[in-house]
């Protein structure tokens, strides 16, 4: 049986925890796999996500220069009849934020958008990307976990990323070629669970 811990109990080798955004950059350290943003949401917003229904959640795929994130966050969100809130419009602003962010790290002008609506456990399996580097952000449900996985044995400690903390991670085309045991998977799901909304950015160039 596998042990769970929050963030903050116990450290992660390769995890480097930050209580600001600029701590992201910490991903171009040696030794750092990935980079949690563990920040406190606004007041009321996972109140707010969990009253909606999932068709009113914005759900799309889209390659875009991150400068224009928020003008098409925004048309998804009115497609969704997601309402216009003031939360809403923070959501909005998050999303274009950490893709500036996101670009900016990866040194790149534009980005890979995925706004998932996800109704069941879709990546079950420990495993690492096969892209440079991604982030993730829940901003509803249960986040992203991940571990230490050490030739194929099953992981130890598993910890789960808080709701609505960014998770950035480096992939197997990371220009450091050294290895990484670092593995991440989607949260469990059971038949009555909410939705989740999840948040995947990659790098485009």
């Amino acid at each position: 049986m596998n042990d769970t811990a929050t963030l903050g109990q116990v450290a992660c080798p390769g995890v480097t925890v930050t209580d600001h955004v600029e701590g992201l950059v910490a991903i171009r350290e040696a030794g750092v796999s990935a980079v949690v943003w563990r920040r406190p949401l606004p007041a009321g917003f996972e109140e707010w996500m969990a009253r909606l229904s999932p068709d009113r959640l914005p759900s799309a795929k889209l390659t875009l220069p991150a400068g224009e994130v928020a003008a098409s966050v925004t048309a998804l969100c009115d497609e969704s009849g997601m309402p216009d809130t003031t939360l809403r419009r923070w959501l909005i602003e998050d999303i274009a934020a950490l893709s500036r962010r996101f670009a900016a790290i990866t040194q790149v002008t534009r980005v890979r958008l995925r706004l998932d609506v996800v109704r069941s456990i879709t990546c079950p399996k420990f495993h690492v990307d096969a892209v440079p580097a991604r982030m993730l952000c829940t901003y509803r449900g249960a986040g992203t976990q991940f571990a230490i996985v050490q030739d194929g044995a099953a992981p130890g400690t598993i910890f789960d990323s808080p709701t609505g903390a960014p998770l950035l991670l480096r992939g197997k085309q990371w220009q450091d070629d050294t290895p990484t045991a670092l593995r991440h998977r989607s949260p469990s799901f059971n038949a009555g669970d909410p939705a989740r909304l999840l948040l995947v950015l990659d790098p485009v160039g």
